[in-house]
């Protein structure tokens, strides 16, 4: 299995995608089915959280998001973070360009709404096996992807607690600074 990962870490690094993305979706699919057809009527829905990030690219989503769930484990409460960024990476290599984001393809929208919800779905296994809160750390930043997120999560159950966090950042100085760390693939937390 090292070897596997240090296969995954060098594809990752070439800029290339590390697994296959139509097994991943269809991994994904079985998976959320397997979801639905437990039996969740013995898990404490009300005392779980769905924090789903706002915001356009470089506003800081992620660096909010790693010091909450930082604050919330030191705080004794089982946190993590789902990246839909780093999925999409894993899945598609760290070189997507300007035209993935394009809001006229049809082809990468679907794309990136597959990636977003095979994300939040993790992050529902995670809230099942005992989890408490999942940050989807995500744009989220239509309407319409919010109220899907909403619906996805009631689907789980009504008594899933979501609360969604919206992060401005207008400053030009620290966009250009996130910007240029980001592109430059550099670990920020």
């Amino acid at each position: 299995m090292k070897g596997a990962g240090m296969e995954k870490e060098a594809a990752e690094a070439k800029g290339g995608p590390s697994i296959d993305v139509k097994e991943y979706f269809v991994e994904a699919e079985r998976r959320r089915r397997e979801l639905l057809e437990l039996d969740l009527s013995t898990v404490a829905w009300h005392n779980k959280l769905v924090i789903a990030t706002v915001g356009l690219p470089a506003r800081g989503k992620s660096y909010i998001s790693h010091k909450l769930v930082n604050f919330l484990c030191w705080s004794g409460i089982e946190s993590e973070i789902f990246n839909a960024g780093k999925t999409r990476r894993l899945l598609l290599g760290s070189k997507s360009t300007h035209k993935f984001f394009d809001s006229g393809s049809k082809e990468n929208i679907d794309m990136r709404e597959r990636i977003a919800f095979s994300t939040l779905d993790a992050g529902l296994e995670y809230l099942i096996r005992g989890g408490e809160v999942i940050i989807l750390d995500a744009t989220n930043s239509t309407k319409d992807r919010r109220a899907r997120v909403l619906q996805r999560c009631q689907e789980i159950s009504p008594q899933l607690n979501v609360l969604f966090v919206e992060v401005i950042c207008n400053n030009d100085a620290v966009l250009m600074n996130n910007m240029t760390v980001s592109c430059n693939g550099a670990k920020r937390f």
